[in-house]
């Protein structure tokens, strides 16, 4: 899975979030005062990930990043929706292990960032 794909992952899984609390990205570009196309975009998956828009987005939502991160491979893995019926679908075979690793490492990093470790103290 490339880069790209993930944010097009990311964007489907959030947009069937949207639908399920009948939000529509005016709703959150109103209630985050964002600019007119930031959740079009990253509805869209176009340009990279960003990973502060998308936690603002789960805050005001009521989803847990890991909720949402478990949701989107869970989508993933079950093919929902990217099994090539959608012209510009993802394909639904499984990642090999190294793009399994490398996505891990990359939700680490994002749910990091979204939710730093506490320091350890220093004695």
């Amino acid at each position: 899975m490339t880069s790209g794909n993930m944010e097009v992952l990311v964007g489907r899984t959030l947009d069937r979030l949207l639908r399920e609390q009948r939000l529509s990205p005016r709703d959150l570009e109103r209630r985050l005062d964002l600019p007119g196309d930031a959740v079009d975009r990253l509805l869209a998956g176009h340009g990279s990930l960003d990973m502060d828009l998308l936690r603002r987005v789960l805050t005001l939502i009521g989803v847990a990043p890991e909720s949402f991160f478990a949701r989107l491979f869970a989508d993933r893995g079950a093919g929902a929706g990217l099994d090539g019926g959608d012209p510009g679908g993802l394909p639904a075979a499984p990642p090999g292990r190294q793009q399994v690793a490398g996505l891990i490492d990359r939700v680490r990093a994002a749910l990091a960032e979204i939710r730093p470790e506490p320091a350890e103290p220093s004695f």
